[in-house]
């Protein structure tokens, strides 16, 4: 709950089911790339299970770019 007043912007927290290696969440998923499994090997106990994830706006980027980042 903190989490999400700390910083700025405020970050975005979404309820998800972890699924294999994607947070499924209503009409939605996101992929986690496999460091973010090696950073927290308990993540994947979390398998199956309701989760709460935040996202900050600025981490995010549109992968379709020529670039990649923006």
């Amino acid at each position: 709950f903190v989490a999400g007043f700390i910083g700025s912007p405020s970050m975005n927290l979404f309820e998800a089911t972890l699924t294999g290696n994607e947070l499924m969440s209503g009409t939605f998923a996101i992929r986690l790339q496999d460091a973010a499994f090696a950073r927290k090997p308990g993540l994947r106990s979390y398998a199956g299970r309701k989760v709460v994830f935040g996202i900050r706006p600025e981490d995010l980027y549109d992968s379709g770019l020529e670039s990649g980042r923006k």
